[in-house]
């Protein structure tokens, strides 16, 4: 069964709650309080729901970086100015489970050989705030995909999948990765038909 993934807003990612177990005990049957367990039990609980719960969300996305070429911000935007090139950029948190089942289609070879003469930029918005807030056209949300011309300004001329988040590509088949990476690579050798924002 497939889950709907849809972009997650990065200013409303908080922790999650959960509720505790009530510990009873029987009295009748001759056993015990456990006076000083049911100080301590919650507690424990409530450490080892927090550590379980949390424990994907810290495993970082495997993008891999075996087959793709991936570069930080700065890098990416050097080496689209050196050579001439387009790029994609993708703002992404590790947290945030849509930005994991997008990163799996970065495994799919399809996607891989589309991505072939495309620079290609990731940025963790958690470790660069800066740049996540720079790029914060429509939303906050993760994962957001860019398609960059060779001054790393935003080519608007690629269709966008969804109308409230223009930078979101489908994570649910990799076709739309591929889709994105062959128009991007066509503005390259049209580039009359670009339309063009450049970030302040």
């Amino acid at each position: 069964m497939q889950r709907n993934l849809s972009p997650v807003s990065v200013s409303s990612q908080t922790g999650r709650s959960h509720s505790l177990p009530t510990l009873e005990t029987r009295t009748d049957l001759g056993v015990r309080p456990l006076k000083h367990y049911r100080i301590v039990l919650p507690f424990l609980c409530l450490f080892f729901l927090s550590v379980t719960g949390r424990a994907d969300e810290l495993v970082p996305i495997n993008w891999n970086d075996e087959q793709l070429e991936w570069h930080s911000y700065q890098a990416g935007v050097d080496k689209l100015h050196k050579t001439g090139g387009v790029g994609m950029l993708v703002l992404y948190a590790d947290w945030c489970p849509t930005c994991k089942a997008y990163g799996k289609l970065f495994r799919e070879e399809s996607v891989v050989s589309s991505l072939d003469g495309v620079v290609l930029i990731r940025v963790d918005v958690d470790k660069n705030i800066g740049l996540s807030n720079q790029y914060d056209i429509d939303g906050d949300y993760v994962p957001r995909t860019f398609a960059l011309d060779s001054e790393a300004r935003i080519i608007q001329s690629l269709d966008p999948q969804t109308e409230q988040f223009s930078y979101f590509l489908p994570v649910s088949k990799p076709d739309y990765v591929v889709s994105f990476a062959e128009k991007l690579k066509r503005l390259k050798t049209e580039p009359g038909s670009m339309q063009l924002t450049a970030l302040e």
